[in-house]
Order: C-alpha cells, then sequence, then structure tokens
C-alpha cells in the first residue's frame, strides 16, 4: 500500500510549488560531510517526487563554537553520562538559522534526523515563515530520548 502527501499533509496544495527541506546542521557536521538531515531529505524527495532543497543554514558564532567545545572537553572528563538538552538550551541553538533559497510562496515540508524537544524545527520554521513559505509538516526519524542516558 502506497501513502500519499495529501494523506499525511491534508493542508497541502498539489498546484503550489512543494519542496522538501531539511534542517540546519551544526558546523562540525557540515564540514565532516555528515549532513544526515540533508541525506534523508534527499531520499524522502526521490520517494515522492518532491525536489529537495538545502535552503537553511546556521550562522557560525566562533566564540559560541568554541565555548561549547571546551565546555564539552570539561563534561566528558568530569561525567559518564549524557544529558539531553532542555527546550529552552535547544532553542537558543536555533538562533541564526538563515534561509539562503528563495521560499517565498512556496510549500515547505521540514526534515530532521532526530526530533529532542523541537526547537529545531520551531527555529526552522520561523525562518521558512519570515521570508514568506509556508511549512506544512515536518518529518522526523527517530525520537531522542529525554533525561539522563548512559553511553
Amino acid at each position: 500500500a502506497q501513502i500519499s502527501l495529501e494523506v499525511l499533509f491534508p493542508n497541502l496544495d498539489a498546484t503550489r510549488d512543494l519542496y522538501v527541506v531539511n534542517a540546519p546542521s551544526k558546523f562540525r557536521r557540515r564540514f565532516d560531510n555528515q549532513l544526515i538531515a540533508w541525506k534523508l531529505a534527499t531520499v524522502l524527495g526521490e520517494c515522492f517526487a518532491i525536489q529537495p532543497v538545502e535552503a537553511l543554514r546556521k550562522e557560525i558564532n566562533f566564540a559560541v563554537f568554541f565555548a561549547g567545545i571546551r565546555a564539552k572537553f570539561a563534561f566528558f572528563a568530569h561525567r559518564q553520562g549524557y544529558q539531553v538538552a532542555n527546550f529552552t538550551q535547544r532553542a537558543q541553538k536555533t538562533r541564526g538559522v538563515k534561509v539562503v533559497r528563495d521560499l517565498s510562496g512556496k510549500q515547505v515540508l521540514l526534515v530532521d534526523d532526530i526530533l529532542t524537544t523541537g526547537a529545531t524545527l520551531l527555529g526552522s520554521a520561523r525562518a521558512v515563515q519570515a521570508v514568506g513559505g509556508e511549512v506544512i509538516g515536518a518529518i522526523c526519524f527517530a525520537n531522542a530520548v529525554s533525561g539522563d542516558v548512559e553511553l
């Protein structure tokens, strides 16, 4: 049985352009060519014959970037577990999301690899809406466990 996008996203307007847009990746993932959300958006685009577009980027604040690296080294030196950030902490990471392609008047289906708090998708949706795009929905491929997770 096949599932259509119209069934999954009832507010989809088949007469308008639809793009599959991945959530922005961190600088490190981009540098290492580990753009997981982009790869998933590409596969989803192939499955539904939709144009995948890498339209969101995150501005790099190098002071914050290096402070985060220092914090991670200190964190792992003193603790064995991994603490999933709360919504407020994750929402701060979505500041600086910029749209780098023209999405005005376009329908957008957001794709992310992991849903933790929803802050990344919320920041992405706000950026798309700010340039006149319409987010019709989002697809995530995994749901992170909240709270402490032992490594």
